[in-house]
């Protein structure tokens, strides 16, 4: 995916990805780890634990985290304050943000 290239090819940054699809998100987040780059997802299917490790990195001076997908839901409630805090109050700053806009079609 075009968003993808900015992120891995700069060796600094984090890339946030809002993505309205769960199983798109979780195909691009594995395909992405099987290439040994980290990729996270933050989204209601995930424990509370898996949560806790994706926010744990990315409150890290130099979070090993490289694209942080989330969706439209996520985005848009109070959930995202704590993204945006994360954002404010860490040394590390969101470099990129990409919207994944993907149009349904029907046939």
């Amino acid at each position: 995916m075009c968003y993808q290239f900015p992120a891995v090819y700069k060796e600094d940054g984090l890339s946030l990805v809002i993505s309205p699809l769960l199983a798109l998100i979780q195909d691009q987040v594995t395909a992405l780890n099987d290439k040994q780059i980290v990729a996270r997802t933050l989204n209601s299917t995930l424990s509370q634990q898996e949560k806790k490790i994706v926010l744990g990195d990315l409150m890290q001076r130099q979070p090993t985290t490289r694209l942080l997908y989330i969706t439209p839901e996520l985005a848009a409630t109070q959930s995202k304050e704590k993204i945006c805090h994360l954002n404010n109050s860490s040394m590390y700053y969101f470099s990129r943000l990409f919207i994944d806009y993907k149009k349904s079609s029907s046939t």
